[in-house]
């Protein structure tokens, strides 16, 4: 995800103007997805090792999914190799 101008997470549907959570296993083409807007970072991270090397767009990111999923985010994946993974122990309690 990195160099992308912005990153959009869905964040709820809309179906008929009313707010709903999950999208309906009807009537999908009238389901329309709400999203907030994050902004993206510049550069590689595939060689960070600790949460806080995170670029700030990057660790906002993290914490908006948090937020939405009230949970915390213990693995982060920089790249596709095995060791590159961050485990997080300073995870917040939702």
């Amino acid at each position: 995800m990195s160099n992308l101008s912005e990153i959009k997470i869905c964040t709820h549907y809309e179906l008929d103007g009313q707010k709903i959570e999950y999208p309906p296993e009807l009537n999908l083409e009238r389901c329309v997805p709400v999203y907030k807007v994050l902004r993206g970072w510049k550069g590689e991270i595939g060689d960070v090792v600790e949460f806080e090397q995170l670029p700030k767009e990057a660790k906002e990111y993290v914490y908006e999914i948090e937020k939405i999923a009230r949970l915390p985010v213990s693995i982060i994946s920089v790249g596709p190799r095995r060791e590159q993974t961050i485990i997080r122990e300073d995870q917040h309690e939702w």
